[in-house]
């Protein structure tokens, strides 16, 4: 399952859970290759390790600012509300696996 992340709710990142966070935009061609390729597969393969939420970077430009988002699709990895590590442009599932392996 992926939580919507808001400005309202970013408290669910300070745990010591690895939380993977998508930023990505409706009108995005590449966005939506992640929502409908490697995301729902990573979400299948960590069922529990791992915290996935979603960003709409069209409607969450706080969010967009305080991670310095430039472009999405950009899928950035916070354990305990400090980023870890970040991939930007669409990547091929086993580098964000790799990421989440390497980082939970």
């Amino acid at each position: 399952m992926s939580i919507q992340l808001t400005k309202s709710n970013q408290d669910v990142l300070n745990t010591e859970t690895l939380s993977v966070i998508k930023f990505s935009s409706l009108t995005c061609g590449p966005c939506q290759m992640l929502a409908n390729g490697a995301w729902p597969r990573l979400l299948e393969a960590n069922p529990t390790a791992v915290q996935f939420l979603t960003v709409d970077s069209d409607v969450e430009h706080e969010l967009n600012g305080n991670y310095h988002i430039t472009g999405v699709p950009t899928v950035v990895f916070v354990k305990n509300g400090k980023e870890l590590e970040r991939l930007v442009g669409l990547n091929q599932q086993s580098a964000y696996q790799t990421a989440i392996d390497k980082l939970k």
